[in-house]
């Protein structure tokens, strides 16, 4: 009986993947069939697109040509959607957050109040144990562009990113209006920062976009439509298109920490849209505890931090802490803070 009972769950997890799998192929058709209409090409999806298993490599081959043929390249999309200069911003926002840590009338309080937050289980699970987890802290400070949260975001970026097959990810929300040219009124400050990281990811040049997504061209899932919609600034379209990024990329990777920092800056003006935005990437962080045995893929680290307090603030629960700092901290002390070497090695 519980053999029976198995082979059936067995059956209706295949049911389940050749039904994704047959989803895929249709929107992969519908896709290349758009972008073929669009250059004046015909031709013949039935002979090309049908069930897996009764394609010969020959066809196989055709469609995987096509898709090559017709997939955005990192630079394609960079030029298409005009985020070149959010690309080189980072350098400059790391060195003006690292220059206010060492400031002289800010560094003791950056120092001491970053050293604390170093020092909580909290962060120390986070960072430490190797699944993925969400860590959303409040600093219950003035709101400030640059805190002491974000001079813990630029130490954990330096560290992070000697490491190898790490992929860091930051973004100081709160230097956003004055480093980026995205200045459009029909731009949301949400969607904004999504292009930021999205440029990030689009410059990493040890990614292989040609063949990283399952021997597919990582960017293949950007059809004309979505193209569309990513220029005409649709924050739907930028959310779903990073989700779905990070969801390919994280097979390269031992590890993705994305860190969000001054979430306060903008989630008054834009509740609904950073709502979705932390609700996705916790979304994108639970979805790793449920691969299938044996399935090789790296975890998702969400630092999420405001220097008051958010509007929005996600329950704890599986995979999520909260971390709630004291408006000021007993241990004031001038000794240099710095970020130990061995973060994740737990």
């Amino acid at each position: 009986m519980k053999r029976m009972l198995e082979d059936r769950e067995r059956n209706e997890q295949d049911r389940k993947r050749n039904e994704q799998n047959r989803k895929a192929i249709e929107q992969e058709r519908k896709e290349m069939e758009y972008r073929l209409q669009r250059k004046g090409i015909s031709c013949n999806f039935s002979i090309l697109v049908h069930d897996a298993n009764s394609r010969s490599d020959s066809e196989l081959a055709k469609t995987g040509e096509l898709v090559n043929q017709l997939a955005q390249t990192p630079r394609s999309l960079i030029e298409r959607l005009e985020i070149g200069s959010s690309a080189s911003a980072l350098d400059s926002d790391l060195a003006v957050v690292q220059s206010a840590g060492l400031n002289e009338s800010t560094s003791t309080s950056f120092q001491s109040r970053s050293r604390y937050v170093t020092e909580t289980p909290e962060f120390q699970k986070w960072l430490g144990r190797p699944k993925s987890a969400v860590l959303i802290v409040e600093g219950n400070e003035e709101l400030e562009s640059i805190s002491s949260l974000s001079f813990l975001v630029a130490l954990l970026y330096e560290k992070l990113e000697r490491k190898p097959k790490v992929l860091a990810l930051p973004i100081f929300c709160g230097m956003l209006d004055n480093s980026t040219s995205d200045d459009s009124e029909s731009i949301s400050w949400p969607t904004i920062m999504l292009r930021r990281l999205l440029a990030q990811l689009l410059e990493r040049k040890e990614i292989d976009w040609e063949h990283g997504d399952r021997g597919r061209p990582c960017l293949s899932f950007i059809g004309q439509s979505t193209l569309a919609e990513l220029e005409a600034g649709s924050y739907t379209s930028h959310l779903t298109t990073m989700m779905r990024l990070i969801s390919i990329l994280i097979r390269m990777y031992d590890c993705i920490f994305i860190m969000i920092d001054g979430v306060d800056f903008v989630d008054e003006e834009a509740y609904d849209e950073t709502k979705q935005l932390i609700d996705g990437l916790i979304q994108l962080v639970r979805a790793t505890f449920l691969r299938e045995k044996g399935e090789v893929a790296g975890s998702i680290k969400v630092l999420w931090t405001a220097s008051t307090h958010l509007e929005y603030r996600a329950r704890s629960g599986k995979g999520v802490a909260v971390l709630d700092m004291p408006e000021e901290n007993d241990d004031d002390d001038e000794e240099d803070f710095e970020l130990s070497d061995e973060l994740s090695d737990e």
